[in-house]
């Protein structure tokens, strides 16, 4: 699924603001994919992995510049889970 991404956003004409929007949807399913309950966290968290290197790959299209947009979110994310 990542050599998808990968070949969407590097080698197809769409460009980086494709990029940017899947980004912006992906993010509010990191929200959905934390888990409530630390017992689910195994089954979860996998598929939050997968989000996650997914949005690293659309993070870094073009000039890089949806790192920013996935750093927020991650502290967000973080925030949620640890306070």
């Amino acid at each position: 699924m990542i050599n998808y991404y990968f070949h969407c956003i590097v080698y197809s004409p769409v460009g980086e603001e494709v990029g940017h929007a899947l980004l912006e949807c992906l993010i509010p399913l990191g929200n959905e994919l934390l888990p409530d309950v630390p017992a689910e966290w195994s089954n979860i968290g996998s598929k939050f992995g997968d989000l996650l290197n997914i949005a690293a790959v659309l993070a870094g299209a073009g000039d890089g510049s949806g790192h920013l947009t996935l750093c927020t979110a991650v502290i967000q994310w973080l925030e949620k889970w640890y306070l």
